[in-house]
C-alpha cells in the first residue's frame, strides 16, 4: 500500500484524481452519516440552517416559524429534540434572532436555491416530493456545498504549495492537513456547521495575499477586501486574520514610506471593499438586533483575557490542539524552519503572529472546552496555515530512497489515528456529537 502510495506521489498528474477521490469518499461518508441519523443538523448547525432556510423560502429575517419546526422535530438517532427551546424575541426588534454570522448562508445559498427549484420542478410535472426547505435533499444539498468549497481550499492550497515546495510536498501536505485534522470531520459528519467554509474563507484570503503581496497595482487588494469581508462574515473571529495584511502594510510603510507609499491606495481599496462586504451583517445585526454592532453573545464573551487557558487549549482531552491533532506538532516545527529558510522572515513572523492571534483568542473564550467539539474546531481555520507549515517541514526533510517509505508510514499513521478517533466520537465512545 506504501509503495503504490509512493508511485502515486511521484506522479503529478494523478496528484488532483486522487484529491478528486479522496473528497468522493467524504460524500460518500457524509451520505452514510445521513443514512444512519436520517438527517446532517445537530447542535450549532441549526441556527445555521434556519438563517439559509429563511432567506430562501421565507425571504425574510423571521426566524420564528424555523425556531418552531426545529423545536418540534425530534431526532430519530438521539429521541431528542433538534434544539431544547424557543429563544425570546429580541426586545428591540421583536425578532427571534440568530447569533451566528450570515457568511455561511451566503455562500450556501445557490446549493439550497437550485435545489429548491429542482423540487418544485418535480411537484410541477406530479411527483409527490416535499419541496418545505428542512428535507434531507435541502440538507444534503447544503452539506454537499460545504464540502465542495472545503474542496476548493484544499486544491487552492495545493497549487500554491506546489509552485513554491514542489508537486510531491505539497499533495502529501494538503492530504495530510486534510485526513489527519478535524477538517475531515466537519466536511462529512458535521458539514452544516461553519468549520468546513471557513477553512474555504481563510485558505482563499491568506493564499490570494500571498500570491498579489509584492505586486504592482491596486485591483488585486480591491478582490482581496472582498475575500477577507466574506471571511470575516463565516466567522467572526475569522476577521483577525485581515490583521495580517494590514500590519504587512503597516511594516513596509515604516521601514521605507517613499518607495512603499503606493501601498496608501492599496490599503484604502482593500478596507473598503472588505467593509462593502462587512456592510451586509451589520445590516443583519441591525434588523435582528436594533445595533450594528450587537451580535447577540452577550453573556458569552471573552471572559479571560487576561488569563487565557493557552495550555487548556493545546492538551486537554475535550479540545486540546496537540492531543487530538499530533500532526501540528509537525506544523510547528515547520514554522521555525520556514523562518530559518525563507529570506523574507517578515512573512514567516507574519503567519505565526496570525495563528497566535487566533490562539490566544479561543483560549481566552468563556468556554475553552468549546461544547461538543471534534477536537479544537475553533482552530480549523488555521487550518492553510498548518499546511504551508507542513510543507516547509517536508522540505527540510523530505529523504530519498527509502526513507520516503518511512515517512509516508508515518503520514500513513496520523490518518489512522485520526480516523480511529472519528469512530471512537461518532459512536459515542468519547465525547457526544449528537
Amino acid at each position: 500500500m506504501i509503495a503504490r502510495f509512493r508511485s502515486l506521489v511521484q506522479n503529478e498528474k494523478y496528484h488532483v484524481i486522487f484529491l478528486g477521490v479522496i473528497f468522493g469518499m467524504c460524500i460518500l461518508l457524509m451520505l452514510g452519516r445521513l443514512y444512519v441519523t436520517k438527517n446532517l443538523i445537530g447542535g450549532d448547525a441549526v441556527k445555521y440552517f434556519i438563517t439559509l432556510r429563511s432567506a430562501v423560502i421565507d425571504r425574510d429575517l423571521w426566524f420564528k416559524n424555523e425556531f418552531e419546526h426545529f423545536y418540534n422535530e425530534i431526532s430519530p438517532f438521539t429521541g431528542n429534540r433538534k434544539i431544547d427551546r424557543i429563544p425570546s424575541p429580541n426586545p428591540r426588534t421583536g425578532r427571534i434572532p440568530v447569533k451566528y454570522p450570515v457568511g455561511s448562508a451566503l455562500l450556501l445559498f445557490p446549493f439550497f436555491s437550485i435545489t429548491h427549484l429542482f423540487l418544485n420542478l418535480l411537484r410541477a410535472f406530479g411527483f409527490t416530493v416535499l419541496a418545505d426547505g428542512y428535507g434531507p435533499a435541502y440538507q444534503f444539498a447544503s452539506a454537499f456545498g460545504a464540502s465542495l468549497y472545503a474542496f476548493l481550499g484544499i486544491i487552492v492550497l495545493y497549487i500554491y504549495g506546489k509552485r513554491k515546495f514542489g508537486a510531491e510536498i505539497s499533495l502529501i501536505s494538503v492530504t495530510l492537513v486534510w485526513l489527519a485534522t478535524p477538517l475531515v470531520y466537519y466536511m462529512t459528519m458535521e458539514p452544516l456547521m461553519s468549520h468546513a467554509l471557513s477553512m474555504f474563507a481563510v485558505t482563499l484570503f491568506l493564499i490570494f495575499w500571498l500570491q498579489i503581496r509584492d505586486r504592482e497595482g491596486a485591483i488585486g487588494w480591491f478582490f482581496l477586501g472582498l475575500a477577507g469581508g466574506l471571511m470575516s462574515i463565516v466567522r467572526y473571529q475569522d476577521a483577525l486574520f485581515l490583521l495580517i495584511p494590514a500590519v504587512d502594510i503597516a511594516i513596509r510603510l515604516f521601514r521605507d514610506f517613499g518607495s512603499n507609499k503606493t501601498y496608501i491606495g492599496k490599503a484604502f481599496c482593500f478596507a473598503a471593499s472588505a467593509l462593502s462586504i462587512i456592510a451586509l451583517q451589520l445590516f443583519v445585526n441591525f434588523k435582528l438586533f436594533g445595533g450594528i454592532f450587537s451580535t447577540g453573545y452577550r453573556g458569552e464573551g471573552f471572559t479571560n483575557w487576561y488569563r487565557p487557558k493557552l495550555l487548556y487549549s493545546l492538551f486537554s482531552t475535550e479540545s486540546g490542539l496537540l492531543l487530538w491533532t499530533p500532526l501540528v506538532f509537525f506544523a510547528f516545527a515547520g514554522a521555525y524552519l520556514w523562518l530559518k529558510r525563507e529570506n523574507d522572515r517578515v512573512l514567516g513572523f507574519l503567519l505565526i503572529g496570525g495563528f497566535l492571534v487566533q490562539l490566544y483568542l479561543v483560549s481566552s473564550w468563556s468556554d475553552p472546552s468549546q461544547g461538543d467539539s471534534f477536537g479544537n474546531r475553533m482552530l480549523v481555520n488555521s487550518t492553510p496555515l498548518f499546511g504551508l507549515w507542513i510543507m516547509s517541514f517536508l522540505r527540510e526533510v523530505w529523504p530519498r530512497g527509502r526513507g520516503r517509505k518511512w515517512l509516508l508510514a508515518g503520514a500513513l499513521l496520523l490518518v489512522g489515528l485520526n480516523a480511529l478517533l472519528m469512530f471512537l466520537y461518532c459512536f459515542r465512545i468519547i465525547g457526544n456529537p449528537y
